[in-house]
């Protein structure tokens, strides 16, 4: 299904009666294919993607004994480590962008929910009376800073999504006139205590990065820190210079 779902197949196949299918890669000729979620497809079909980012778009429908090409420039997106990929299939995806989760990005969380606000309003038109105040030619928001201040403080695990939900739980059960911090918002928030008395040193950072060969994702796993982004953070207060490593 998933190689049907990306090379297509010809008309008949694999039934008799199944309709001719392009493909994604087909439909993609001369533009960009998205692929979201990438470290969720299984070793076998990343193979398969090799030969169309090798041989100059090569690619073959199921059902057929001839070639096609397409000209695609491939991108995907992974919350996963890329150690989960295919070593050589992760090697093709030569230019990286990389996302910090929100508990990396705290001061990007009330423009967030300004933003989440704004949007939901446009779906919902009546949450503009409840929540809403106009400020000359603008709308502001009415948000207890409490809720603010949970929101920020939150650890995500599921991020922006995350964070939609904890913004509409707090619009389903807040009161006329302000957004607030409601007792179904706090039984959702995890905050952790902050504290430095568990956090690894300068020494044990620089110890486990040269145990990983500069790889920070394989050094946090050493450390015990709970992703790589933590570790960057670590990093970046001990004034621990890197080289640029292949995992980021």
């Amino acid at each position: 299904l998933v190689d049907a779902e990306l090379f297509g197949n010809a008309k008949n196949y694999p039934n008799s009666g199944s309709p001719e299918r392009l493909g994604l890669i087909g439909e993609a000729d001369g533009s960009i294919l998205f692929l979201d979620e990438i470290g969720e497809l299984p070793p076998a079909m990343q193979a398969h993607l090799l030969r169309v980012l090798d041989g100059g778009g090569e690619y073959q429908r199921l059902g057929e004994s001839k070639g096609r090409k397409s000209d695609i420039r491939m991108v995907a997106a992974t919350n996963r480590d890329l150690d989960s990929l295919k070593h050589d299939f992760a090697a093709r995806l030569t230019v990286r962008v990389v996302t910090p989760p929100l508990t990396d990005r705290p001061e990007d969380v009330p423009l967030l929910v300004r933003r989440i606000l704004a949007l939901r309003t446009k779906e919902v038109p009546t949450l503009e009376a409840r929540f809403f105040e106009r400020v000359g030619d603008r709308l502001e928001a009415r948000i207890e800073p409490g809720l603010i201040d949970g929101l920020v403080r939150h650890s995500y695990t599921h991020h922006l999504r995350e964070l939609e939900r904890l913004v509409w739980l707090a619009v389903s059960t807040s009161k006329e006139g302000y957004l607030a911090r409601t007792p179904e918002v706090e039984a959702e928030l995890k905050i952790e205590v902050d504290s430095d008395e568990n956090e690894p040193g300068k020494d044990e950072v620089q110890a486990a990065l040269a145990q990983a060969k500069g790889s920070v994702a394989k050094a946090a796993k050493v450390l015990g820190v709970k992703n790589r982004f933590a570790l960057y953070r670590l990093i970046k207060k001990h004034n621990i210079e890197i080289a640029s490593d292949g995992d980021d």
